[in-house]
C-alpha cells in the first residue's frame, strides 16, 4: 500500500471515530482521551493524537457535513432508504422483528405513507375543545392586562 493511501486511511478511520463522539457532544479533550483509551494513537510517534489534530478533524468534518447538507434532498432520501434497507435486512437475518418493524415505521414516516392524523385543538388543559375568543373578549383581556400593568407601575413594581 502506498504511503499516501495508508495515511488517508488512517485519517479517514480517525475521523469516523471523532465524528461518532462529536455528535454525542463530546469536547475535543474528551475525544483525545477516548481515542487514547482505544489505543488509537499517532502511528508515527506512538503518542495520543494532539488537540490540534482533533481540531482539524472536527473542522474538516463540519465542512463536509455542510457540503452534504447542501446536496439535493433526494440524495439524502435515497441514502436513508438504503440505510433502512440494511437495518431491515439485518433485522430479518437476526430474526428481530422489532428492528424490522421500527425501520418500516420510520421509512413510512419519512415518505408520508401513513394517513395524516387529525388533531383537534383543545384548551391548555387538554380537556375542552378550543374556543376562539370574540373580538370583544380579546379587547377586554387586553384592557385587563394593561390595567394590571398600570397598577404595578404605580406601585413601583415596574421600572419606568
Amino acid at each position: 500500500m502506498s504511503r499516501n493511501k495508508e495515511r488517508d486511511d488512517i485519517i479517514a478511520d480517525r475521523r469516523r471515530k471523532v465524528a461518532a463522539l462529536l455528535v454525542r457532544q463530546w469536547t475535543q479533550r474528551e475525544i483525545v482521551k477516548a481515542l487514547a483509551a482505544q489505543q488509537d494513537v499517532n502511528h508515527e510517534t506512538g503518542e495520543p493524537w494532539d488537540l490540534a489534530t482533533i481540531h482539524r478533524d472536527i473542522k474538516a468534518l463540519r465542512q463536509m457535513w455542510r457540503e452534504e447538507a447542501l446536496q439535493d434532498i433526494s440524495l439524502h432520501q435515497a441514502q436513508r432508504l438504503m440505510e433502512f434497507a440494511e437495518v431491515k435486512r439485518r433485522g430479518w437475518i437476526d430474526g428481530d422483528m422489532n428492528v424490522v418493524l421500527r425501520a418500516m415505521k420510520q421509512e413510512a414516516e419519512m415518505f408520508g405513507f401513513d394517513a395524516p392524523q387529525k388533531i383537534a385543538p383543545t384548551d391548555p388543559s387538554g380537556t375542552k375543545e378550543y374556543q376562539s375568543l370574540t373580538d370583544e373578549e380579546r379587547a377586554a383581556k387586553i384592557l385587563a392586562i394593561l390595567e394590571r400593568a398600570r397598577q404595578r407601575q404605580s406601585h413601583g413594581e415596574i421600572a419606568r
